[in-house]
């Protein structure tokens, strides 16, 4: 219905973020740039924290997309993960591995 009406490529409104709508504001990209070194240097974990809908998502769509020539990522949408073994399972399903 939009995509006729506006003349448009995608659907405007996806559930999921795309990288391709990237706006690199001062604070997530500081924030981008940020998790890159953390990575790069192999320096520990990093922490996002923010209310819904500021870009926590698109974020890390956009370091999975930085990085994925060089790691395999993987996106682990589930709120289901309770314990280890959930998450191992997880890692593994996502991972194509038995």
């Amino acid at each position: 219905m939009y995509e006729s009406f506006f003349d448009l490529s995608s659907r405007p409104f996806s559930a999921a973020p795309s990288v391709q709508h990237y706006f690199p504001s001062a604070v997530i990209e500081q924030s981008r740039q940020t998790l890159i070194r953390i990575v790069d240097r192999a320096e520990g974990p990093g922490l996002i924290v923010g209310q819904p809908g500021l870009g926590k998502t698109l974020l890390l769509r956009m370091l999975e997309h930085h990085f994925q020539n060089i790691f395999h990522c993987i996106h682990l949408a589930s709120a289901a993960i309770e314990t280890r073994k959930d998450m191992l399972q997880n890692v593994l399903f996502e991972l194509d591995l038995p």
